[in-house]
């Protein structure tokens, strides 16, 4: 299992997961930005403005949902701080309804997930399956 032995104090299912979306974006947003950056510095492609326009409509569209998931965190009375990475993990620091918790994800345990959502921001994945 991915998730910290933290206890998670009063959060729903439904409220651990939009947690899980909060944690997941912005290792999703940094994987795009190092791959836009690489592309324009060092890119194989003769032509490299078409894939630097779909990463950076990929990378709008994820800031995006990142202030939505937020927005509706705060809305359900949780308030995200920090993240946290290293070579083993990925963390968030969040207040519910009034108590600290962290919501920790082990790496090698959402690759997954990751390319789901890099495929889902690029537009491979319409989410039917």
């Amino acid at each position: 299992m991915s998730l910290s032995s933290d206890v998670h104090l009063d959060a729903s299912p439904e409220e651990m997961q939009i947690l899980r979306n909060a944690t997941l974006l912005p290792v999703v947003l940094s994987i795009f930005t190092a791959d836009k950056d690489k592309t324009e510095n060092e890119g194989p492609f003769v032509f490299s403005a078409p894939y630097l326009a779909v990463m950076e409509r990929a990378i709008s569209r994820i800031g995006e949902d990142m202030v939505i998931t937020e927005r509706e965190l705060r809305r359900r009375g949780i308030v995200l701080y920090g993240e946290e990475r290293n070579y083993r993990e990925v963390s968030r620091e969040y207040d519910c309804r009034g108590r600290r918790a962290k919501y920790t994800l082990i790496r090698g345990m959402f690759g997954g997930e990751l390319e789901l959502l890099m495929d889902y921001y690029l537009g491979l994945y319409d989410g039917r399956l």
